[in-house]
């Protein structure tokens, strides 16, 4: 198992144990129709700071230090990635 797989079923099963509660998603479609989804983890800072410390800033961070996970939509496929693009 890689070890971006393996940091990735770290936070998803600390997410999950947590009992994290998920906010409104929010959707946007680019030029080229590509779907791109936010969707907030509430109360998730300790967890999003434990795996993921140098996205302080990013698009991978709300504005209460929470984790936000995205979606895209390319081709009729959908991908995720907790750790944002």
């Amino acid at each position: 198992m890689s070890k971006d797989m393996a940091a990735t079923k770290n936070l998803l099963k600390e997410l999950k144990d947590g009992g994290i509660r998920y906010g409104v998603a929010q959707g946007e479609t680019l030029s080229d129709g590509t779907v791109i989804v936010k969707i907030p983890c509430l109360e998730s800072a300790s967890i999003k700071t434990k795996h993921l410390r140098n996205h302080e800033g990013t698009r991978t961070t709300g504005p209460a230090n929470e984790l936000i996970i995205y979606m895209i939509q390319q081709n009729g496929q959908w991908y995720w990635n907790p750790f944002g693009w």
